[in-house]
């Protein structure tokens, strides 16, 4: 039976997470990415919790949409590359992301090269991203050195660098590579009942390649078939083709490359029609709040969530369930567009009524749980809140990219970012 299938790629990133205090009650969570790459793109989403609840902010790192947000001027997204092809000319090649689109210039040695017989510009533009080559032919001893690309636009200028190697007049260039991944995977799915999730690899030598799905190891079978093949020079299009698919065959798979020179992952969500986008599971729209009425007579404890599904709630304060009474009503009040507003309301209150509250909001497919801490002494404390919109910075000509939230919070907080719903754990990078 052929399925059709939505498509989300989720790219492992390696990176750097801080968290630190600016002042009483401000903290920066911080996710800095180093050697960005095209890959390292998608939504990336921050929890920020302490003891009274949580809030989340996401945002979105995207070297592909129509819409780039913050600084516009060009950002290197990948290493620059130098290649050689068969008739003996090399390649210098850079990219880069910019909008406007930006011009380029390219420098030997801290002179400019001039288009000729021998040079030659390229810039290939899609959108905001560009790929920078310069060729030369007939490459002699006097063009080793160093060459810098540098990229400009109305918002600014950015630089990278390479240098070519020359051995007895003639170009060294270097063959071993470690594998990696130019394009983010896709999938293909023609009118048979197989489909094909196909990634691109760069690597010399050639790659040994292990697909997983979850993580768990795909073997070779009558339902699963995987392909390599060298398509051009250090370039091989690796394939997983599943035969009639099922709805279990849903969920993340991952191909891992691997040489003598290091390794490399490619990661694809896959769905299948009838899956919902996003997770059934209750998602708080708004952080939980206390609302004083009445000079504190009546307290409003509330938050809004979203389902795609009846809910039910169930409160508590400490490890007692609360029951609704005359002076106690919960709520939930549907406001469209699958958001409802959890509510319990408290009249007459008196200090006894300070704690720690929790609701279960329930549907079928999960719950989730909304903390309030109601001191009627001190005052009535909150959960994390983002003071400002999150922002991307590019640093260090845009080989790393820094994510940072101003978080609010009376107590001490912790920060879980997570990244195409997968958590982000530090690392080298």
């Amino acid at each position: 039976m052929l399925r059709k299938c939505r498509v989300y790629t989720v790219d492992v990133v390696q990176s750097m997470l801080s968290l630190k205090k600016e002042s009483a009650n401000n903290y920066d969570a911080v996710l800095e990415i180093k050697d960005v790459a095209v890959e390292d793109a998608g939504k990336y989403k921050v929890i920020a919790k302490n003891e009274l609840g949580e809030s989340n902010a996401s945002i979105n790192l995207n070297f592909d949409s129509n819409d780039m947000s913050g600084s516009a001027k060009p950002t290197f997204t990948d290493k620059p590359v130098i290649r050689q092809t068969d008739d003996g000319k090399v390649i210098f090649e850079c990219r880069f992301v910019a909008d406007p689109k930006a011009t380029v210039q390219w420098f030997h040695k801290g002179n400019l090269v001039k288009e000729d017989t021998r040079h030659k510009y390229v810039l290939n533009v899609d959108k905001h991203n560009h790929v920078a080559m310069l060729e030369v032919s007939k490459v002699a001893a006097e063009d080793g050195g160093e060459y810098k690309c540098t990229a400009k636009n109305t918002h600014g200028e950015n630089s990278a660098t390479l240098n070519l190697n020359i051995d007895g007049g003639k170009p060294k260039i270097p063959s071993a590579r470690a594998p990696r991944f130019p394009k983010k995977p896709q999938i293909k799915q023609g009118d048979s009942d197989v489909l094909t999730i196909e990634c691109i690899c760069e690597s010399n030598p050639a790659p040994e390649i292990t697909w997983y799905h979850g993580d768990k190891i795909v073997k070779e079978s009558s339902h699963f078939k995987m392909t390599k093949k060298e398509t051009g020079k250090d370039t091989f299009t690796v394939c997983l083709l599943i035969d009639d698919p099922q709805l279990e065959d849903g969920g993340t798979y991952r191909c891992h490359a691997s040489n003598e020179n290091g390794e490399s992952n490619a990661n694809i969500a896959l769905n299948f029609e009838g899956d919902e986008d996003e997770d059934p599971v209750p998602e708080f729209v708004t952080k939980p709040k206390i609302i004083p009425k009445d000079g504190g007579a009546l307290i409003i404890l509330e938050t809004r969530v979203k389902s795609t599904t009846k809910l039910t709630t169930a409160w508590s304060k400490g490890t007692t369930a609360i029951k609704d009474s005359s002076r106690i009503k919960s709520s939930i009040v549907s406001e469209g567009s699958d958001e409802y507003t959890i509510r319990l309301e408290i009249k007459d209150t008196t200090k006894e009524d300070g704690g720690t509250y929790k609701c279960n909001i329930k549907n079928e497919y999960g719950d989730i749980n909304g903390t309030w801490n109601l001191n009627l002494e001190q005052g009535i404390g909150e959960p994390p809140s983002f003071v400002e919109k999150p922002k991307i910075n590019f640093e260090q000509s845009g080989k790393l990219v820094v994510m940072e939230v101003k978080v609010r919070s009376k107590t001490n907080i912790s920060a879980v970012w997570s990244y195409e719903g997968n958590v982000v754990k530090e690392s080298q990078r």
